[in-house]
């Protein structure tokens, strides 16, 4: 059975996973940001949900829409339950809702 070539949405969500990776959503402007969620909003396969919530919570958290990124980050770690691959999403994930309860340890 011959594989499916990858989607150039599911390209574009890689390529917003090494930004996210190399820690550079910090230094884009809030200008910058913004386009990066429509990168997310594009993604039709559940497949890569939770890897997609974890971005859009981690853009987010940079555009200081907390509860949108609690939300998001949450959303994350409950769609990687069962799956075989991406165990780095969910521990991102984690790592990014502690930061964001760093920030305000009264959020709840």
């Amino acid at each position: 059975m011959k594989k499916k070539p990858p989607t150039q949405e599911y390209c574009r969500l890689l390529t917003l996973e090494l930004i996210f990776l190399w820690h550079a959503f910090p230094t884009c402007t809030l200008e910058e940001l913004r386009p990066y969620l429509d990168v997310c909003d594009m993604q039709t396969d559940p497949k890569v949900f939770h890897l997609k919530c974890l971005l859009e919570g981690s853009i987010f958290k940079e555009l200081g829409e907390t509860q949108m990124a609690i939300q998001c980050l949450d959303e994350s770690i409950a769609r990687h339950h069962g799956l075989k691959e991406d165990y780095h999403v969910p521990a991102f994930a984690q790592f990014e809702l502690a930061s964001v309860y760093m920030r305000d340890p009264q959020m709840e």
